[in-house]
C-alpha cells in the first residue's frame, strides 16, 4: 500500500487535490475505498501545491513527508501522510512556515534554523 500512496503523489498538484486522489484508492482488504481524512490543521494549507517528498522510514507509521509551497511561493510547509490503520490514512500539517523547499523534508532542522535557498 506504501507505493501505491507515494505513486499519488505529484508535484505541483494542491493538497486538496492529492486527498481526492487517495480518497478514491480502494483499500486493500475487503473492497472499498480508503478512509483517508485530514488533520483540522491542514485546512488553511490544503491550497498549497506539492515540491517534494520523502517516503517514511519503513518501521514508521509515517508513509511520506511532503514539502508545500505556499501559494505565494515565499514559504514552505511540512506535510505528512500516516498510517492510522490498515485502511486509514491521515494527512498532517505543522504549521510554522520554513524558508526554503528541501528543509520541510529534514525533520530535525526546526523552522528558522536554516537560510534561505537563492
Amino acid at each position: 500500500m506504501r507505493r501505491t500512496l507515494l505513486a499519488q503523489l505529484k508535484r505541483d498538484q494542491t493538497f486538496e487535490a492529492l486527498l481526492a486522489g487517495l480518497r478514491n484508492l480502494a483499500a486493500p482488504e475487503g473492497g472499498g475505498k480508503l478512509d483517508v481524512t485530514n488533520d483540522y490543521r491542514t485546512m488553511p494549507y490544503l491550497g498549497h501545491k506539492v515540491v517534494d517528498w520523502v517516503d517514511g522510514p519503513p518501521n514508521s507509521n509515517v508513509v511520506a513527508v511532503v514539502s508545500g509551497a505556499d501559494p505565494d511561493g515565499q514559504s514552505w510547509r511540512r506535510f505528512t501522510l500516516t498510517r492510522k490503520s490498515a485502511v486509514h490514512y491521515e494527512l498532517d500539517a505543522f504549521p510554522t512556515p520554513f524558508p526554503n523547499p528541501v528543509d520541510p523534508l529534514s525533520p530535525g532542522i526546526p523552522p528558522g534554523a536554516s537560510r534561505r535557498v537563492a
